[in-house]
């Protein structure tokens, strides 16, 4: 298929998590490859630079679910958001399906299932990322909040619909459920013309199942990782372990800075989460940054001498990890994470039991036993696969050429 134009659906018209990042970073880079590209967008603020790279944007101007203060309308329109259906149709009728494929990042937080039935109507091929379990599970990560540890039930099965796993409440579970069931009909209504792909082997193995009831044809399909630096971080130097990520209790960070204290190591935490006034109080040793971008972000990264990756969810990837790794700094990642496969034991960082707490302080135990010049050596001689924005394009032209 000749490819000239490119609609890219995402619930945000901001960079907001790492499928956020993802949709925007690939939409410039497409447009400044020479397609005509479209960002289909729920929720603002929109990022001025689409604009200024000459993607026409369509925006919905809604609320996603978190912050809507009328929670009834939400809920139902997390489900099927008619707006988004009726605006989609309105998007896809001017472009033809024999020119112009559909690529979705994110769509459970506004957009809803609604979009999917929008491109079976007007025949649009459509390449899924599937940056989290959504298209299987419930409450999107095959985790179980009640018990703080994975899970084991097969999606939508009644065992799963009877287990009380969500983090807030049993009732909305259900309403999750519900949910998960329209969308389950929509895109096996629209299978013929879905290409799913995941972002890491664990994420394609764990889908595997499922993916075949909603889609033609998947894969593997590697986010892009974009370089921070020119040159790697000269870790040598430098005695920080460093944690980014969401500060919520499934990610780990109660484990990251319990370890760093007892251990009386130096911890940096760059990111945001219902836990950050806890942990502030409970861990003074420990610099808690918040979210930071740009030049503040760089100013912590460089003084990091080890990302630590506790989450204790099959995380689908792990963009952090590839980011830290690309700069020249080891990485201490469980196995069942996505980016786990990234890690040479020993070379460029090492492994760990997922949930493993004490697991974990053996294991940093074990990087500091180390000299860290020894590490900074290894890490100069490492090779991690490229996961270039131009790699990422020639992979998805090639998957545009036989769509």
């Amino acid at each position: 298929m000749q490819v000239k134009n490119i609609i890219v659906y995402n619930d945000y018209g901001h960079i907001y998590g790492g499928a956020g990042k993802i949709a925007f970073d690939s939409a410039l880079a497409l447009a400044q490859k020479g397609y005509h590209v479209v960002f289909f967008c729920a929720t603002g603020p929109v990022e001025s630079q689409l604009e200024v790279h000459g993607i026409e944007v369509v925006f919905l101007n809604q609320a996603d679910a978190l912050s809507d203060k009328n929670k009834m309308a939400s809920a139902c329109r997390n489900i099927w958001n008619r707006k988004a259906y009726r605006e989609s149709l309105k998007c896809l009728a001017q472009y033809s399906p024999q020119d112009t494929v559909v690529m979705v990042h994110g769509y459970v937080k506004t957009l809803s299932a609604s979009i999917f039935s929008t491109f079976r109507k007007r025949q649009f091929k459509t390449i899924l990322t599937l940056h989290d379990y959504f298209t299987a599970c419930p409450n999107g990560g095959f985790f179980n909040y009640q018990k703080n540890a994975c899970c084991t039930c097969k999606a939508m099965s009644t065992r799963c619909v009877l287990t009380h796993c969500d983090s807030r409440n049993y009732a909305y579970k259900l309403y999750r459920c519900v949910r998960q069931s329209v969308l389950n009909h929509c895109l096996r209504r629209a299978k013929k013309y879905i290409h799913a792909y995941a972002v890491s082997k664990l994420c394609e193995e764990k889908l595997c199942p499922y993916v075949t009831q909603f889609a033609t044809k998947s894969g593997v399909l590697y986010n892009p990782v974009i370089r921070l630096l020119d040159h790697p971080i000269d870790i040598s130097r430098n005695n920080a372990f460093l944690y980014i990520g969401r500060l919520s209790e499934e990610k780990g960070i109660h484990d990251f800075c319990k370890v760093m204290t007892e251990l009386q190591l130096q911890g940096i935490v760059l990111g945001d989460g219902y836990l950050l006034d806890d942990l502030k109080h409970q861990y003074p040793n420990i610099t808690f940054a918040g979210w930071v971008n740009g030049n503040d972000k760089m100013t912590y990264l460089k003084q990091a001498k080890c990302l630590v990756f506790p989450s204790k969810v099959n995380e689908t990837f792990g963009l952090s990890v590839a980011e830290m790794l690309s700069m020249g700094v080891p990485c201490i990642v469980p196995l069942g994470c996505g980016a786990a496969e990234l890690i040479k034991n020993g070379v460029n960082g090492l492994n760990y039991e997922m949930g493993n707490l004490v697991q974990l302080k053996d294991t940093i135990k074990q990087f500091e036993e180390i000299d860290i010049s020894d590490w900074a050596t290894k890490m100069k001689a490492s090779k991690l696969p490229t996961f270039s924005m131009q790699v990422y394009l020639m992979n998805l032209e090639k998957i545009f050429s036989n769509i």
